[in-house]
């Protein structure tokens, strides 16, 4: 299965940040306390459209360019923020990453896969431990099974709960407006 997903994550009332910076945006709740922004193309383009509109003159945002950093800087200013990007198809991909703090650049973007886990550490991501579910026909009917497994040490990605978010535009539909957000 193969999925888009583009979105900062941060605390509720960081992203709160993103009312005044992109326009429509929404959040979903993660765990841990962390919220989830996706950014669907059309959010993006449309925030780009205003920027250009506001300021002819910022070279980072001519043509409807990039505004993960600006935004993402402006973003760090009410706390710290990771913004990802994940595309993965047919088991073939990669997830980027950046981390911003007090307005600066913290981890810079890269695809290094372990780079994500990483950047989300650093805003506070605990690894959770679980234990695997067993399988339904344990004991008497196939007793040489063992009845427990070891527990997994999940990466921040999952202990979080990233692996049910694959798709920027299902993710916007879920997600609460940010403009009637009251946490």
């Amino acid at each position: 299965m193969g999925h888009h997903l583009s979105a900062y994550i941060a605390r509720s009332q960081v992203l709160l940040g993103l009312a005044d910076l992109m326009p429509g945006a929404r959040i979903l709740e993660l765990s841990q306390g962390f919220w989830l922004a996706p950014l669907p193309y059309d959010l993006t383009e449309n925030a780009a459209k205003i920027a250009i509109a506001a300021d002819l003159t910022r070279a980072d945002w001519l043509g409807g360019g990039d505004l993960i950093e600006p935004t993402g800087a402006a973003l760090s200013q009410r706390g710290e923020v990771v913004w990802m990007e994940s595309n993965w198809h047919a088991g073939m991909g990669e997830n980027t990453s950046q981390f911003w703090r007090h307005g600066a650049v913290v981890i810079d973007r890269t695809s290094d896969d372990g780079m994500l886990n990483r950047a989300l550490r650093e805003i506070g991501v605990q690894r959770v431990l679980v234990a695997p579910p067993l399988p339904p026909w344990r004991g008497s009917v196939a007793p040489a099974l063992p009845t427990e497994r070891p527990p997994k040490l999940l990466d921040e990605w999952d202990s979080l709960g990233l692996v049910w978010y694959r798709n920027d535009e299902t993710c916007f539909e879920h997600a609460f407006p940010i403009a009637d957000w009251r946490g």
